[in-house]
């Protein structure tokens, strides 16, 4: 089991990483007015969460795993992202899809100092199959309402301008 749990996440960073022409670009992908989808998962603790607004302008909707090459370097610096976005409208849910190994999950968060996160999991990968993710790390962005307004296949460039412009317009000042 061990060694087809390896296999496969080999496969799907190479995915990830070769991804289709433009992997990684943002591009929208649901019409707005579409009904937001139900997106169930689990947090560390193992109780079931929801997607649901809450108030937030813009939620990031990341997607990785441990086994996963491009997210070792981009999950670190969205934590630190969520860091900088705290208190500012935007706000950023990971859900892991190292199956049901919330212990695998943790251990990665610990080893590169992940504090700014929430660790969850999707041990189904419900969301990804209900969002259509094919390769991680994807990002998917919802507005105040739930809708999808884009999406990143592959890793997010989260320091450079194209990022921050993005993001810019659901900032704000912190009260």
């Amino acid at each position: 089991m061990a060694v087809r749990k390896r296999f496969l996440g080999v496969i799907a960073s190479l995915v990830a990483v070769l991804g289709p022409a433009g992997a990684g670009a943002m591009s929208i992908v649901r019409e707005a007015g579409q009904a937001p989808l139900v997106i169930a998962y689990a947090d560390e603790s193992g109780r079931a969460q929801r997607l649901e607004p809450d108030g937030s302008a813009l939620t990031v909707l990341h997607f990785w795993a441990s086994w996963c090459i491009p997210c070792l370097k981009e999950l670190p610096v969205l934590d630190a992202m969520a860091d900088e976005w705290k208190g500012k409208g935007v706000r950023v849910i990971a859900l892991s899809m190292d199956g049901d190994d919330m212990d695998t999950a943790a251990q990665f968060f610990k080893d590169r100092g992940i504090r700014n996160l929430t660790l969850n999991i999707d041990s189904n990968n419900e969301a990804m199959r209900l969002l259509h993710v094919h390769a991680l790390p994807a990002t998917i962005f919802l507005n105040a309402g739930g809708e999808e307004v884009a999406r990143a296949d592959g890793p997010v460039k989260w320091r450079e301008e194209a990022a921050r412009a993005f993001i810019a317009p659901y900032l704000r000042t912190a009260r």
